[in-house]
């Protein structure tokens, strides 16, 4: 578990430990007085820049939809003990039971996208399940038949969530997008199902 993003800074700012093993990460922090802004919690992120294991707190009261749905640092005005639910809002270290979540399988068929994909392009699936993270979730065309898939972890609820998928090219220098609107689109229902498919057609 990682406390990152905002005054913190990366995906994998600050590492946080459970040495009793009751589940409860635990990190401290030395901040100047008077300090506040966005912060958020991670599940082991693979690098500075993961987004992708970010807590999702859209919706929620805790979240600041101006800065990624991440949390809000009170201001620092002495020691300070902050106590929260991975993805929840309450702040007294209680929590409530974890809800059930389902493996979801996106997938496009790319065959009709304008121009097709060149050797370095890769396509990737955001949306708000992921905190609209950009890159963190490249997915995959093993088999080359066109057809790119991933899949992911998702809360067993019928839920309404917006996707986009995008096509970039990989540089030298990190990730040049260049297309960042190949669709949008809304999946209303996430049924209570064992594994979910969702095929999408560019």
């Amino acid at each position: 578990m990682y406390l990152g993003g905002g005054v913190f800074g990366g995906a994998t700012a600050h590492a946080m430990s459970d040495a009793d093993g009751d589940g409860t990460w635990e990190v401290t922090v030395a901040m100047d007085p008077g300090t506040t802004g966005n912060y958020i919690f991670l599940n082991s992120p693979n690098s500075d820049s993961d987004w992708g294991t970010k807590e999702n707190l859209e919706g929620q009261d805790c979240a600041d939809p101006a800065n990624y749905n991440d949390r809000i640092l009170p201001e620092i005005t002495g020691d300070m003990t902050i106590q929260h639910c991975f993805g929840s809002c309450e702040s007294d270290g209680t929590c409530p039971a974890a809800a059930e979540t389902s493996d979801i399988t996106f997938s496009v068929n790319m065959s009709n996208y304008p121009g097709g994909l060149g050797a370095d392009d890769t396509v990737y699936l955001n949306g708000s399940f992921a905190g609209w993270c950009g890159d963190c979730l490249p997915m995959s065309d093993d088999d080359g038949d066109g057809i790119w898939t991933i899949t992911i972890h998702l809360k067993m609820v019928i839920i309404s969530i917006s996707l986009l998928l995008m096509v970039g090219l990989t540089k030298s220098n990190g990730l040049e997008m260049e297309h960042q609107s190949v669709q949008k689109m809304q999946m209303m229902e996430l049924m209570k199902t064992e594994h979910s498919q969702l095929l999408v057609k560019i």
